[in-house]
Order: structure tokens, then C-alpha cells, then sequence
């Protein structure tokens, strides 16, 4: 779970620095930033499985497009990220090997910086800085926040006790060195010299055995899951030898659900999690009766079927758009292999009013609760929005308020950044405090007049 992320030099960020909660909702008109905020937190999380070229590929706009421009025209050297993590207490890796986490607390800092060679070639871009390391009690704002339940704490928050010990990544001089989990902290040069690295120390950790914590960071910021749901991918049958997870557009819907009811069942429950599934999906939408997928063995797929109550079926082909999307996101949230983040892009999109309102709710109860000692896997998720039914479900510590605003550099001119807000209030606040302090009132007006420069 992210508990805190700063970004500067991507993009429309500057020096940010933003706290979230299990149920973040970022709300802003559009072109005001708010993909630009997924796509940052995309961006690292393909940054801890891949080298940096395979990272930048595939992300919107050309590598160079990445750097924020100075108010000179010119863009930055540099982007840099920060997050603060609660881990879950117990990892596994692929090989099946389970390690307990002396720490749950910890925080990752990673710079990538865009260079030419000596002999003055095309830019490339490389890691200039790594660190990962345990945030202590102390330090540690997230343990202060109101309404965090000290059981809550208590179960999932691990801090280190006496001395501070060394980081489990840390970027020297001239080199990397990761440091082997225990008190000692046995340190471990990195091979790839500073200044030459294309890739994370990080996405190179990929077993538990020796450095655990890093390797549990890596799970949780790789893990990152993003959803940007089609109606037209999510009405597609599944070809049988087609991946059984979800895609970011909801393609796969159909392969996925046969998954989840074949790995699930039993006899007792021979639809296993699919009467889940299909439980949620009939309180959105009355008078859906059954759901089942089919193979069609001739065609080697699987094709998607809901039936009312009424006796009528229909297969996803000519299901509403607001239906698959609904489906498709009631299906990752049940689905077992469930990652711990979720990154949702604009949820009303084709989505009823009512059934919004809905959906918000189920979002909200999917997610882990701070206010209790809860067991289970960690969950959150953050969604982004302009909707304004979406944010009148929303509780006011869960909103962030996203606008773009103008600073003017006395020497090159005026520049723009996006700027991110908490502190909505359904009450009047005096507003000399901009930066801290918002009604929901002019939270209304900032998503009706669209991107405008705030003073």
C-alpha cells in the first residue's frame, strides 16, 4: 500500500508531495494532470521489473516528453521519485519461498537522469540515484494521521528498534550497494558502476532469499495494477491460449472469469467465486439471474453469458457498455490473484448515475480499513475523476484536488505545474490558505469551469 508519493521533473510536476489513504480519489477537469499522475506512478512501477529503455516504451509521448520544461523552454535533467510503502508482514516469491519482514515501514527514492555520452551522441537515460531504506517510528507522519486505529498500527506497522540500521539499497560514490537483511547488514557492491546503470538495482532482485525487503518493495511497486476499462475489449471473446489476467482495457474478461470458477470451485460451490461475482453484479444491476462462460471448443475460446431473471441470455456481444465495465471490475476485485493497488481511470465512463454511486461504495469496501485491526492481504485503490457524482460518494479525507496553476520566474517567464490538493471540507474555510484548505464548494467549481489557471 502507497502511503506517500513526491514526483519532480516528470512531466506537469514540480516538488509534489502527497499523501494517500487505502481509498484515494483524484478529482480535477481534464488536461489538468491526472493521467499525468497514473502515468508517473506506471512509470516506477515498470521501472522495478525492467531496464529503464523497456520502461519508457510503451509510456504516452517520446522518452524526452517525460522531463518537465524549465520556463526557459528547456527540460529538466532529472526526474525523481519518492514513495513511502506499508508492506504486508509475510512475501512469497515465484519459487514458492515465504519470508516474514522484520520491517513493513520503508521508503524508496529513485532518480533517472537523461545524459549524452562523451562523444556526444543521442541522449540516453540512466539511474543516477537508488535508495531504499526503513522509515523509522519516529520520522514516520502516516503513524500520526487521524483516524488511524492503533490496533491497526500495532498489526501492520514494523519499525525498527534501537540504533538505525543502513539501508537496504543505497547509492554511493561510484557504485550501488545493496546491504543483506539482519542488524549487521553485510554490504554487497552492486556490480554496474554508478553513472552507467540502464536499469534498477531493484528489478535484479528476483527471489526472497537474500534481501527480502527489497524484494517484497519490488512486489509491491511492480504489482500496480491499472485499469482504463473498454466496453469493446471487455465484449470480445477469449481466445483459449489468451493470458487468464485481466488487461488494463478488460480484455481477457471471459478467460478470466473460467479461471477464477475452475481454480475456486468445489463441491459445495461448484461455481466457486463466480456466485461472488455474480452476487455483485446483480446488486448493480437488477434482474441479472445467472453468469457462466462457455468454451467453445471449435473455435478454441470463451465466450461470456448472462442470463436474467427473467429466463432471457445474452451473450457479452450485445451486453451494454455499462454492464462489461461494471463486470470487468467486479471480476478483478474478486479474483484471487488480486494485486494490492489499484489504479482506476475515470470509473463513470458509461456508467448510470445510480449504478456509480454503487460502485463507488463497492470500491471503498474492496479496500483495506485503517480504523480497525484488519487481517488479509493489504488493498488500495486510487481512482481519477472529473466526475462530480463520484466525488459527492466520496469522503472529504479521501479527496486530492487536481488543478493547474501559473508561477512567473522573474527572469524566464511563467511556467506551469500541476498542483494537488487534500483538505476538503463540507464546511465554509477561509480560503487564505489555498494550498490547504478547500470547500467543497469551490472543489465544484474547480470541475466545472475545466483547466483554468488558479491564482
Amino acid at each position: 500500500m502507497l502511503t506517500r508519493v513526491e514526483i519532480d521533473g516528470f512531466k506537469s510536476f514540480e516538488g509534489l508531495g502527497l499523501d494517500l489513504h487505502p481509498f484515494t480519489v483524484i478529482a480535477g477537469p481534464n488536461a489538468s494532470g491526472k493521467s499525468n499522475f497514473f502515468d508517473a506512478l506506471r512509470l516506477l512501477s515498470r521501472l522495478a521489473a525492467v531496464d529503464v529503455p523497456d520502461a519508457v516504451r510503451g509510456m504516452r509521448g517520446d522518452p524526452s516528453e517525460m522531463f518537465r520544461c524549465r520556463p526557459d523552454g528547456q527540460p529538466v535533467d532529472a526526474i525523481r521519485f519518492a514513495v513511502e510503502v506499508l508492506l504486508d508482514g509475510e512475501i512469497e516469491d515465484a519459487f514458492g519461498q515465504r519470508k516474514s519482514l522484520t520491517y513493513t515501514r520503508l521508503r524508496y527514492e529513485l532518480e533517472i537522469e537523461r545524459r549524452s555520452d562523451a562523444s556526444g551522441g543521442p541522449e540516453r537515460l540512466f539511474v543516477r540515484h537508488e535508495q531504499a531504506a526503513t522509515i523509522r517510528r519516529s520520522d514516520d507522519r502516516w503513524i500520526r494521521q487521524p483516524g488511524l486505529s492503533r490496533d491497526f498500527a500495532k498489526l501492520r506497522a514494523k519499525y525498527a528498534t534501537g540504533g538505525q540500521r543502513s539501508p537496504f539499497l543505497q547509492t554511493l560514490n561510484d557504485q550501488f550497494q545493496v546491504n543483506q537483511d539482519g542488524v549487521q547488514g553485510r554490504p554487497r557492491p552492486f556490480p554496474v558502476p554508478k553513472g552507467q546503470a540502464t536499469a534498477t538495482v531493484l528489478s535484479k532482485i528476483t527471489t526472497a532469499t537474500e534481501f527480502p525487503h527489497l524484494f517484497a518493495l519490488r512486489q509491491e511497486l511492480e504489482s500496480m495494477t491499472f485499469l482504463q476499462l473498454e466496453s469493446a475489449a471487455a465484449r470480445e471473446p477469449s481466445d483459449a491460449l489468451a493470458p487468464d489476467d485481466l488487461l488494463a482495457d478488460g480484455s481477457n474478461l471471459a478467460k478470466v472469469l473460467a479461471r477464477i470458477e475452475a481454480d475456486t470451485r468445489s463441491p459445495e460451490r461448484p461455481s466457486g467465486d463466480l456466485a461472488l461475482i455474480r452476487a455483485a453484479l446483480a446488486s448493480l444491476i437488477p434482474g441479472v439471474g445467472d453468469l457462466h462462460v462457455e468454451r467453445d471448443s471449435a473455435y478454441g475460446r470463451y465466450r461470456l453469458f448472462v442470463t436474467m431473471r427473467d429466463g432471457s441470455r445474452f451473450s457479452s456481444r450485445v451486453l451494454s457498455d455499462g454492464t462489461l465495465r461494471a463486470l470487468a471490475l467486479l471480476t478483478f476485485l474478486n479474483d484471487p490473484r488480486r494485486k494490492s493497488v489499484l489504479l482506476f481511470e475515470e470509473p463513470e465512463n458509461g456508467i448510470h448515475e445510480n449504478r456509480l454511486k454503487r460502485l463507488v461504495g463497492l470500491l471503498r469496501e474492496a479496500c483495506t480499513s485503517v480504523r480497525e485491526a484488519e487481517e488479509g492481504r493489504l488493498f488500495q485503490v486510487i481512482l481519477n475523476t472529473h466526475s462530480p457524482i463520484v466525488l459527492r460518494e466520496t469522503h472529504d479525507d479521501e479527496i486530492v484536488v487536481v488543478d493547474v496553476v501559473s508561477r512567473v520566474d522573474p527572469v524566464h517567464g511563467p511556467t506551469r505545474r500541476t498542483r494537488m490538493r487534500t483538505g476538503v471540507s463540507t464546511d465554509q474555510l477561509p480560503l487564505d490558505d489555498r494550498e490547504h484548505a478547500l470547500s467543497r464548494e469551490e472543489v465544484e467549481r474547480i470541475l466545472q469551469r475545466g483547466d483554468q489557471d488558479a491564482a
